[in-house]
Order: C-alpha cells, then sequence, then structure tokens
C-alpha cells in the first residue's frame, strides 16, 4: 500500500486520508488510490494467502463478538499502545475532541497523535463514529447519503499523441467528487451506492504548447526507469489490446528473452485504449479501460458532452467516406455568426488516397448568410458583460476583445470583462459561454490570418484550413446528406 500524494506517483491528497505520508488529525478513510492499489493487490496471487485459515485465536479477531476496536482499547490504552507504559489520555483535552484526534501525555509532555478508534467513548452514552462523537443513538443504524457533487475540476491531460504525432491517443479529462457524509452511516447501516467520482471528456487545449510525447514513447520511459532495477529488461514497452480492462491500461516492458511483464504501472488518465470487448469510446481511468458515453446525462460516471460527441476531431480517425482523393470536400453550409470582423466558417473533409481514413476540419468560406443585423466582437462582448454585471458588482459592464500574448494565444478569441474600479483591468470570462462567435478574427493587425474556432485562435493557410492540427472540437453545424438540397 502506497501513501496519498505526488511523492507516490498519485493525485490522491496527500493529507487527508489513512495513508497520507505525515500524521494528523482527522485522517480516518481511505483515498480512491488506495482503494485501487488494494483491488490491484486483489487480483494478484500473493492475495490468495488471505484464505489461508488464521490459527492465532480468536483474541486477534477485534470485530469477532461485534465490537468496535474503541469499545475494546480505551483511550489511555490506546495512548499506552501507541507511547508505551505510563502514556495516557491527556487531561488538557476535553474527551469531546478525541474523535478528531487523540491527545496523550507522558511525565508531563503531550503529544497529538491520530483519531480514537471507532468506538471510543468520548462522552456519557457517546462514542466516536467516523471521527465525531455522537450518541449511542440506542443502536439504531442510519445508512449513509452522498453529498452534493463537487464542480469539476480544470481539464486535464497527459497531452500523449499516436506515432504520428496526432493527439487522437489521449482526450482531456475532468473530475468530479462527492463524499458519503450527508448522512455518513451509523452503527451498521448501508454504505452509499455508487461511484465517488464522476469523469468528463474535455477539450486539452494546453497539448498544443508542450512538446508531443507518444503512447510508445512514455511506455519506454517507464520501461527505463524499471530497468536500472531490473537488468532483464530491454528498456522498451508498449500499450496491448487485452480482455482484461486492467491489463489495457497498464504499461508491458519487453523482456530480453522475449514476452512483456509489468510492474504495476499504468497509463495516466485520458489515454485512448481498447478491450477486445468494447471497440468504442474508451479511455484509462485509474487504471482501467473505461468506456464513455455520449449525452448530457449528468448522472453518468463516464461523460462525453453532447458538444463533443459529432465531427470531432479526437474521434474522425475510423471514418472512411467516399470523398475525392486529395480535396476538401464541404460538409456543411457556410455559417457565419454576424459580427464584424470575422469570417464565414464550413466544415469539409478529404483523404490522401483512395483507401485511407477521411480527415475532417473547418475551412473558411465567404459568408452568404442573410442577417438582419450586424454587430461588432466588442457590442457581442459588451452584451455578455453587461449580464456578468447584474450578478458581479465589480464589473462595469463593458466586455471587449484583447490581443493574444506568449502566454496565451487564445485569448483574442474569449470575451473579456472590465473591472467597475481599474478600468485598464479585464477578467476573462471561462467555459464555452466565453468564447467568441465562430470566425471571429483574432489577428488583431498581425499579418496572418487567424480566426476563432471554440476558443481557440486558429491560423489558416492558403486553402483556408488550419495550418495546424486542430486540437479542439469542430462546430456542431448542419451536416449536409444526399437529400438536402
Amino acid at each position: 500500500m502506497r501513501h496519498d500524494g505526488p511523492l507516490a506517483d498519485n493525485n490522491c491528497d496527500p493529507g487527508s486520508y489513512l495513508m497520507s505520508p505525515t500524521l494528523g488529525s482527522g485522517k480516518i478513510t481511505w483515498s480512491s488510490c488506495s482503494r485501487q492499489y488494494l483491488n490491484q493487490f486483489l487480483r494478484t496471487p500473493q492475495s490468495h494467502c488471505l484464505m489461508d485459515h488464521n490459527i492465532s485465536g480468536a483474541q486477534l479477531d477485534h470485530g469477532g463478538l461485534g465490537t468496535l476496536p474503541g469499545e475494546r482499547f480505551n483511550a489511555d490504552q490506546q495512548c499506552m499502545l501507541k507511547y508505551g507504559r505510563g502514556s495516557k489520555h491527556a487531561s488538557s483535552q476535553s474527551v469531546g475532541e478525541i474523535c478528531h484526534d487523540l491527545h496523550c501525555s507522558k511525565e508531563g509532555y503531550t503529544w497529538t497523535s491520530h483519531p480514537a478508534l471507532e468506538g471510543t467513548s468520548c462522552g456519557t452514552d457517546k462514542w466516536c463514529r467516523s471521527g465525531r462523537c455522537v450518541g449511542k443513538n440506542n443502536g439504531h443504524s442510519q445508512s449513509g447519503g452522498w453529498s452534493d457533487w463537487s464542480p469539476y475540476s480544470e481539464c486535464a491531460s497527459a497531452c500523449l499523441s499516436d506515432d504520428t504525432g496526432h493527439l487522437s491517443a489521449s482526450t482531456g479529462v475532468m473530475v468530479a467528487t462527492r463524499l458519503c457524509n450527508s448522512p455518513r452511516p451509523e452503527n451498521g447501516g448501508d454504505p452509499c451506492v455508487g461511484s465517488d467520482k464522476k469523469y468528463k471528456m474535455c477539450v486539452p487545449y494546453q497539448c498544443s504548447n508542450i512538446p508531443k510525447t507518444s503512447i510508445r514513447n512514455f511506455a519506454s520511459e517507464v520501461c527505463m526507469r524499471a530497468k536500472e532495477v531490473d537488468a532483464d529488461l530491454t528498456g522498451t514497452g508498449t500499450q496491448k489490446i487485452s480482455s482484461s480492462p486492467e491489463e489495457a491500461c497498464t504499461v508491458w516492458c519487453h523482456r530480453r528473452g522475449g514476452g512483456d511483464v509489468t510492474k504495476g504501472w499504468n497509463f495516466p488518465d485520458g489515454t485512448s485504449c481498447q478491450t477486445h470487448h468494447k471497440p468504442r469510446l474508451t479511455y484509462c481511468i485509474s487504471g482501467l479501460c473505461q468506456e464513455f458515453r455520449c449525452g448530457n446525462n449528468e448522472e453518468d460516471v463516464f461523460l462525453v458532452p453532447a458538444g463533443l460527441c459529432k465531427n470531432s476531431v479526437f474521434f474522425s480517425r475510423d471514418k472512411r467516406r467516399e470523398v475525392p482523393v486529395g480535396m476538401w470536400t464541404p460538409l456543411s453550409d457556410c455559417y457565419w455568426s454576424c459580427v464584424s470582423p470575422a469570417s464565414g466558417l464550413r466544415l469539409v473533409e478529404r483523404r490522401a488516397c483512395r483507401y485511407c481514413n477521411a480527415t475532417t476540419t473547418v475551412q473558411l468560406c465567404k459568408n452568404n448568410n442573410v442577417c438582419t443585423s450586424t454587430k461588432s466582437i466588442s457590442e457581442r462582448a459588451t452584451a455578455l458583460c453587461s449580464q456578468y454585471s447584474e450578478k458581479v458588482r465589480r464589473l462595469s459592464g463593458l466586455g471587449m476583445q484583447l490581443s493574444a500574448t506568449i502566454d496565451d494565444p487564445d485569448r483574442a478569441c474569449r470575451v473579456a470583462c472590465q473591472d467597475g474600479a481599474v478600468f485598464n483591468r479585464f477578467y476573462l470570462v471561462n467555459g464555452e459561454e466565453g468564447w467568441l462567435p465562430y470566425g471571429a478574427d483574432c489577428a488583431r493587425g498581425q499579418p496572418s490570418i487567424k480566426h476563432c474556432v471554440s476558443g481557440r485562435c486558429v491560423e489558416f493557410g492558403s486553402d483556408d484550413t488550419p495550418i495546424h492540427d486542430l486540437v479542439t472540437n469542430l462546430p456542431n453545424f448542419h451536416i449536409r446528406h444526399s437529400r438536402d438540397v
């Protein structure tokens, strides 16, 4: 069992759970990382020893008679077990506080320790349960209930690419969490049913600003480190297609005599994976290959938002459509957002050879839409910021488009709202609501041709398509069909 935190190569909070690398109060539950390590162990042959018959007698089975450990060892005895003979619960601490952190004293010195054991008496007809001092409730059980979901985390990604350098080998992932504390299960009540985490796919904009690493190179980097302690390894690694969701997200290292071996390393969350049973949208999450489903059901544990379900660069690699070789063919009509300065956009596709997979992207086009009115980019931004100023007092209500910077090349495609007191201070609006309209000009005086696509400032080439890979979801424009006029 590893400790929690980055020093143990996991993303669990290092200060909140039982496997924290530091001592402290309030740590009474296991983290999701500990649960993962335990499940991994239970799937190994070594875990079979747990099935061996116990020959030490009932004296070591603290729960065998239906009692909790704190009922067997009171606060003074717990201090003695921790700090030796002569130690006892510190009289300076209220007995009602021991469930959060038990203080022990010996020879005039006082130490903080850990929360008192489950079932420790903390007052008249009270005991410690789940880190709190509660009434014994006459033995009535209480089933657990979930808290509300936390907000989703920032979009995170390992930015792994395939062997050709395209980012179709991974995606971004956001995580939301909830706790089984509304209420906590008490006195043998049922635990909460369901997952304490849910995951949503997202667009990892940060991947366009860092060097690309392929899945193969990532595996080989891991195996090269393993080679330092295992000379039987070659230092190269791979990912497998497997019927096991765990093996499909495991880093496999090549052995000198042939064959592969794993040391328990996993590919990062969001890495594309494939099992024999699930050929669809499957990505590694906590070391298991999980299937993500498209839709708007926020209760789905593995969700692809509706905006990313169709026409996405990440999912177009398997399409085989009858399109002319080497030519861009329109998939949609020209869409114009009725702002100025801006260009129209349309979806197009092509393939490099007759049997190659089709590539989908956007292309600049002539504005054919008839708009009843046209607004400037500043007017569109001000309309949004005016709405926000009604809720956020410090905003003036003025909105505008800022120029790009080296650190934030996409800033020119997000709405910026002015501070109400400091007029040269602006706040960028987060999320899709803060995106400037599709096709908005974001060159801001630069000689290159740049327009906004899904919150990104994209540079276009001589064929009116993006010069670089479009690392974002494509606009959900209406796709032409053969029956469309």
